[in-house]
């Protein structure tokens, strides 16, 4: 009777040698689940604020887009101004006797005259200077607003691709998490 009560104590000595192993092997699939479900919540939760940052971004440089497309819109309707004006004073030139200095010496009826006239040929000439500098400035200012909206525009298309790579990460992450919390 007592050797087969030790019988059994050894058969559930053993039993509980390999149940002892059964638990460990469990423990430690259990700890590394674990673990890469930590690593994996660490994961999401870094793309998420890349996430968050680069929705920022793009939400930032959407208002920029708008306002470059205003200031854009305001320097073409300013520009078209200019060369209305611009074209007008050429027109006006081209109708015009323009008179040269000599005729304007010539013709003058004395010098207060001459000097009036050659005051107003002065004003005549800085008006259509600042004409011309209007357009320039108009038509620089235009390109240069063009360009800065084309860049914005390229890097909204930058953050809105790595949105998406961001996103899809995410996804796949969450799937993995998933699969990880099934299996713990």
């Amino acid at each position: 009777k007592i050797d087969r009560k030790q019988a059994q104590i050894e058969w559930r000595r053993g039993r509980e040698r390999v149940l002892t192993s059964d638990i460990s092997a469990f423990t430690r699939r259990i700890n590394g689940l674990q673990s890469e479900i930590t690593t994996l919540q660490v994961r999401q939760v870094r793309l998420q604020v890349n996430l968050d940052a680069k929705r920022a971004e793009l939400a930032r440089i959407q208002e920029l887009l708008r306002r470059e497309r205003a200031r854009l819109a305001r320097l073409r309707a300013r520009l078209a101004e200019a060369k209305v004006a611009l074209a007008e004073r050429l027109v006006e030139i081209y109708k015009a006797d323009t008179p040269d200095i000599v005729t304007v010496v010539l013709e003058a009826d004395g010098f207060a005259e001459l000097l009036e006239r050659t005051e107003f040929m002065q004003r005549v000439s800085a008006q259509d200077a600042r004409i011309i500098e209007r357009v320039r400035v108009a038509k620089a200012e235009a390109q240069a607003t063009a360009e800065r909206l084309d860049r914005l525009e390229r890097r909204a298309e930058a953050v809105a691709a790595a949105i998406e790579a961001e996103v899809n990460e995410g996804v796949a992450v969450k799937g993995q998490l998933e699969d990880r919390r099934n299996r713990y």
